[in-house]
């Protein structure tokens, strides 16, 4: 057997920046268009094994009505390729390759101004000395040269499901998915309340590994269920 999936997404994200009616100077207009294209196949064999293959194609413009802010644009091919195979009628392993794209927002480029104002002693004393007095105003610092994030995961998951387990038409389900991601140029926002400002950056290279894990019972008159995530990330400049 055979199905065949083909698909297109697009946005736009527009940015207004107003002030008691006047334009607001650091937040400047400004539209976003994001294009997604997609295809996938899935060829089933012997009603048991599933193979699927697929291909993304992700595109993105930004522009600024600031003329002192530069048009930015990109695009990327994404492919993917998973396979499940259906090992019991309750049981089922799969596994998975894909890879990503995630452009910036317009606000992660061209923003600056005030992100939110200090309090206490103006202007603030040595930080060491005095940082339970004050804290400096926080200001958003542009960054028109991020540049997008791209990533390659692999997935590994089973999933059981038991019917008629204790009842006559109940159901008991069971998960778990163990995820490895590396990404490079990731994109990162960074807090510094110490120095009062706020950025979007890319880390050269980020390695997320993690596990999701569920169970959920069904009975005729009710359900329960129960989840679990975990999540480990590490950045590695020097390499993987």
């Amino acid at each position: 057997a055979l199905d065949f999936t083909v698909g297109v997404d697009y946005f736009t994200d527009q940015n207004r920046g107003n002030l008691d009616g006047g334009t607001l100077a650091s937040y400047p207009d400004g539209e976003g268009s994001f294009t997604g294209l997609y295809a996938q196949a899935e060829f089933r064999l012997f009603d048991r094994v599933s193979i699927i293959p697929g291909i993304r194609w992700d595109s993105f413009e930004m522009t600024s009505d600031d003329p002192g802010n530069e048009r930015r644009s990109g695009e990327e091919w994404s492919p993917k390729l998973a396979v499940s195979a259906d090992v019991t009628d309750f049981l089922t392993l799969w596994g998975s390759y894909a890879e990503g794209f995630n452009a910036p927002r317009h606000q992660y480029l061209y923003m600056s101004g005030l992100h939110f104002p200090g309090f206490g002693l103006q202007p603030c004393p040595p930080p060491m000395f005095f940082q339970g007095l004050c804290m400096n105003n926080n200001r958003f610092v542009a960054n028109p040269d991020l540049q997008p994030e791209r990533s390659t995961t692999w997935e590994v998951g089973a999933r059981l499901a038991l019917d008629d387990l204790v009842v006559r038409g109940d159901r008991l389900t069971a998960e778990v998915t163990y995820f490895d991601t590396r990404a490079t140029d990731f994109i990162n926002v960074t807090v510094d309340v110490i120095n009062g400002i706020t950025y979007y950056d890319n880390l050269d290279r980020v390695r997320l590994r993690g596990i999701e894990a569920g169970v959920r019972y069904d009975h005729p008159r009710w359900f329960a269920g129960l989840s679990y995530g975990q999540v480990r990330a590490r950045q590695d400049n020097g390499g993987w």
